[in-house]
């Protein structure tokens, strides 16, 4: 006695089948309930089990959702057994055939059977022996009855063992959906490979409960609505929850916007628990398990909204969206957590809404999306929350506030021109308006400042910084979080211009004052100590940017989470550090995780990418990879032009790293092009003689001639990074010693050798000062020396102490790098060359013996 066919596209919920199998053979369980929300596939899993039992025992199926289908159902279980009792002929008398129905359920004579009621979901009907329903289905261990329902008070008042009922998996979803496609019948050729085109293009989507949510069936919008009106009569409170509700988003709705949401009786915890209380027992909506977040069945959602009238529709929709613009926060670290649980339903209630409301919530979200890394949201809703504005004055404090999230936004996106457009026109409103010395006006010279340093304007950026400092440090004081990170502004536009030791002090300033006001772990903190491993790494301080790189890394992954932009930076930046210290088993992945991550939130042509794309490069050419170098540094070149212009520094950047790679491989006239052409930009156009990257520049070309052996313009050109670098840093600085060793190579190449063994001797002499003896610069500048020293005193006593300077440098590679590394060979081979000249073969056959065994090895 099964009214429905079965479902031959019945596929997968084997689990729970399985699970009613097991408690039907166990005597223990005679009541079951399959129990979920409407729409879940509790019928469809009920009648799928019963008819695998068909030909085992009897199975009858009855319609629970009212007494007049229930009676109707029941009597029918006489007539299909062959039990003939009298027509009743009042209401008494039809009772009595159900109580006989009943007994005879009960007694032997019904045999073993199942007996399923279906959509058993109104507790009125259910109230154990006095229920309209329930006090007519059998008793005891005879049988078993399967109750479906979406009540969990009729799973409790009728004594059954509870089986959930979920939302399909993804598996059993995509076979439900194949075998829906495979039913549709024979196919032309053409029309079957469209389709099977088409299952392609499904599969790739996610697919829960096909089957239910296919369309709204008239059954299921019944039953919803007979629910829908129990609520509203019985319990009138959670009847206007489930409406609010309804017009959020349907999952992850935090229970602390239903608690602000200002519904009367949200505000007494009794009263919220015994309304919320009564949607989860009916199963319209399922609380997680281990947040305080509950789920709306999109079904229960649409049947809603299907329930109201217009202008109840339109009234809940207003008063969702009245909510979330009450209780959606001004954007702060602090209340980041609570933006991004109420961010799903902002946008849920603003979707194509043009209230007057819809804007200072748009407002809001660009300014979380912002913080959290989301730009191009940030950008959609910013430029929503402008356009909804409309015709306002443009001085109107809000719009300008708009407009100033704008160009951050912007300039997050890597849009600098647009934003210093915005920006400039900011500015100018605001200091009519506010002065130049208001705080806004202040923060809007700061954030101009930031977009000319990424458009390449270090001096005006310069200017911009110190104004916004200045004035701020008036307002505020020295000490206050808003001066902390203009101070951090102006040094990292002083980093760009060589400024490293005014940069660091600053830098450190900056650090020192966020740890005290914001503690260690503040993203602010975070912020202002990567700022400072920048400048370190400059400096040359590779080990402590690689700590610091470090630290801020883990710090933000906890903070900000893995894939945030400025997580992202620190990656690249730690991967700069560890290339610096030689780490190349470790640089690969880190250049991986940034460039991926990179490219998939921020995109192609986002600066942020290009740069890890170039400094992938840089590391290929640490690693002696030239081509795949060249490669790296061509793409970034071509698409820094393309975003930012020939002339920017980074573009700049990129084609003098794209010299160096191709001098690597031997290209030393395409090279030399290339070098004068970034020399020539930097000096003259765009950064100045004396910056840091110029006299980079003019290294680079000078070892490109020296390559080319065009040593006469070479050796000026090392003479005068050398003046410069000593004028920049002083004569004592790693810098200034570093062009002083290239000047004394070129000057050996050109035979000047008395003045190149005068140079060689006070480089070596200052690296051990400075450096210490060991450090492989001071066993490199003492090789140097040595073969300067060789070079003016064949058998003399300079050759002498060549010896001595060779016997000096073996021995420190040996205690540096082991004696079997290759450094250690060569020098051995230069000791022993030197030896055969001073006629000492013994030793010399003994180490040309040693080398030959470690390279047979």
């Amino acid at each position: 006695m099964v009214p429905y066919s079965r479902n031959r596209n019945f596929v997968g919920r084997e689990d729970i089948i399985d699970r009613v199998q097991g408690l039907v053979e166990d005597t223990r369980h005679s009541r079951i309930a399959l129990c979920g929300l409407g729409g879940s596939g509790k019928t469809e899993i009920a009648l799928e089990y019963v008819y695998r039992k068909r030909g085992e025992c009897h199975i009858f199926w009855v319609r629970g959702s009212e007494f007049l289908k229930f009676s109707e159902d029941y009597e029918y279980i006489l007539e299909c057994a062959g039990v003939r009792l009298p027509a009743p002929d009042d209401e008494n008398d039809e009772q009595e055939v159900l109580f006989g129905v009943r007994e005879w359920l009960e007694s032997p004579d019904s045999g073993d059977w199942i007996l399923v009621l279906d959509n058993a979901d109104n507790e009125e009907n259910f109230k154990v022996n006095k229920g309209a329903i329930s006090k007519f289905v059998p008793q005891g261990p005879k049988g078993t009855v399967v109750f479906t329902t979406r009540s969990r008070q009729v799973v409790h008042r009728e004594g059954c063992t509870l089986l959930e009922v979920g939302s399909m998996t993804d598996e059993e979803s995509g076979d439900l959906l194949l075998r829906r496609i495979d039913n549709l019948g024979p196919l032309e050729e053409e029309d079957r490979r469209a389709n099977d085109e088409r299952k392609k293009d499904l599969l790739l989507r996610k697919f829960r409960e096909i089957h239910r949510e296919a369309d709204m069936t008239e059954s299921i919008l019944s039953t919803h609505f007979i629910t829908f009106d129990q609520l509203k009569e019985q319990k009138p409170a959670a009847a206007n929850l489930l409406r609010l509700i309804s017009f959020f988003d349907h999952q992850n709705i935090p229970e602390d916007l239903l608690l602000h949401s200002g519904l009367p009786g949200t505000d007494n915890p009794i009263d919220f628990r015994m309304a919320i209380g009564a949607l989860m027992g009916f199963s319209l909506v399922t609380r997680s398990a281990d947040k305080l977040l509950y789920d709306l069945h999109p079904l229960v959602q649409q049947s809603v909204q299907a329930y109201l009238s217009y202008d109840e529709t339109c009234h809940w929709r207003a008063t969702a969206l009245e909510v979330i613009w009450r209780v959606f926060p001004d954007y702060d670290h602090s209340v980041r957590h609570i933006c991004a649980a109420y961010l799903p339903h902002a946008l849920f209630v603003t979707r194509d809404s043009t209230d007057a409301n819809v804007g200072l919530i748009c407002y809001r979200m660009a300014h979380y999306l912002l913080e959290a890394g989301y730009y191009n949201d940030a950008e959609v809703q910013i430029k929503r929350c402008t356009a909804l504005r409309g015709n306002t004055p443009e001085d109107d404090p809000d719009y300008i506030a708009e407009i100033n999230l704008l160009a951050r936004v912007l300039q997050s996106l890597g849009k600098y021109q647009e934003a210093e457009d915005l920006n400039c026109r900011t500015l100018e409103v605001r200091e009519k308006v506010l002065g130049p010395q208001h705080p806004d006006t202040l923060t809007t010279t700061d954030h101009l400042a930031i977009v000319l340093r990424n458009l390449g304007k270090y001096d005006e950026a310069e200017g911009m910084h110190r104004r916004a400092l200045e004035g701020t440090e008036r307002n505020l004081g020295p000490d206050h979080i808003t001066t902390l990170a203009r101070v951090d502004s102006l040094a990292r536009t002083l980093q760009d211009l060589g400024k490293y030791d005014e940069a660091e002090k600053m830098h450190r300033r900056a650090v020192e004052g966020c740890e005290k006001e914001l503690g260690s772990e503040h993203p602010e903190t975070f912020s202002r100590i990567y700022s400072l491993a920048l400048v370190l790494r400059r400096r040359g301080q590779w080990h402590e940017a690689a700590e610091m790189s470090q630290r801020v890394l883990e710090g933000r992954e906890k903070a900000l989470g893995p894939d945030h932009p400025d997580t992202l930076a620190s990656v690249n930046s730690l991967a700069l550090a560890l290339r610096k210290l030689g780490k190349y088993d470790e640089v690969p992945e880190c250049h991986s995780r940034a460039l991926g991550g990179r490219l998939k939130f921020l995109g192609l042509l986002h600066p942020d990418y290009l740069a890890s794309t170039n400094d992938l490069g840089v590391t290929l050419q640490s690693q002696k990879l030239y081509d795949e170098a060249a490669g790296q540094h061509r793409h970034a070149l071509a698409l820094r032009e393309k975003v930012l212009g020939p002339e920017h520094p980074d573009t700049l950047t990129s084609l003098s790293d794209l010299a160096l790679a191709l001098q690597n491989l031997g290209k030393n006239d395409e090279a030399e092009k290339k070098h004068r052409a970034v020399l020539k930009s930097r000096e003259k156009r765009t950064l100045g003689p004396k910056h840091h990257s110029t006299r980079d520049s003019i290294t680079s070309l000078a070892k490109a001639l020296q390559a080319l052996e065009k040593y006469e313009e070479a050796e000026k050109l090392f003479r005068r990074v050398w003046r410069r670098t000593e004028e920049a840093f002083g004569a004592d600085h790693p810098r200034t010693i570093t062009s002083l060793h290239r000047l004394a190579v070129i000057l050996r190449e050109r035979g000047k050798l008395q003045e190149a063994r005068k140079i060689c001797r006070q480089v070596f002499e200052m690296r051990g000062k400075t450096l210490g003896p060991d450090h492989p610069s001071t066993l490199i500048s003492g090789h140097n020396l040595a073969l300067a020293l060789q070079d003016i005193g064949k058998g003399g006593k300079k050759f002498a102490e060549a010896e001595k300077m060779f016997r000096r440098a073996l021995e420190g590679y040996e205690r540096v790098l082991g004696p079997e590394h290759p450094k250690t060979l060569l020098e051995i081979d230069e000791l022993a060359a030197t030896l055969q000249n001073l006629e000492k073969c013994d030793e010399v056959e003994e180490l040309y013996r040693r080398v030959l065994g470690v390279r047979e090895k």
